[in-house]
């Protein structure tokens, strides 16, 4: 997954994120590169290191790709109908608009599939 070019995430701007900025609600790839960035800022800011004393500085870039690869997914199970449906205030909360399970397993079966 290239988070650089982010061009296999396109279909994410046709999701709504559940998130408001002013008016209206940001797109689901709106919200995961803001969010993506913002990790990479903290990170920055905090000056906090990661200490893989283990691996080599090729498996530490690796590890770090792999956290902000997830970070950048990690509502990916927003792409569920009933929580889309939620989000437009159509229905209300129950256990179908539940994301973050269906998250989980879509970033789990992406990266067993397409690593």
């Amino acid at each position: 997954m290239n988070l650089e070019s982010k061009k296999e995430f396109e279909f994410l701007k046709k999701f709504n994120s559940g998130h408001k900025t002013e008016e209206n609600y940001e797109s689901l790839d709106q919200h995961s590169i803001k969010t993506a960035d913002f990790f990479k800022r903290y990170i920055y800011l905090r000056q906090i290191k990661f200490n893989f004393k283990s691996l080599s500085d090729d498996k530490k870039q690796e590890l770090v790709k792999f956290i902000e690869e997830i970070i950048f997914l990690h509502d990916l199970g927003k792409i569920n109908p009933h929580s889309q449906k939620y989000y437009k205030g159509l229905i209300n909360k129950s256990p179908e608009t539940e994301h973050s399970q269906l998250s989980f397993i879509l970033i789990l079966i992406g990266f067993i599939l397409f690593k």
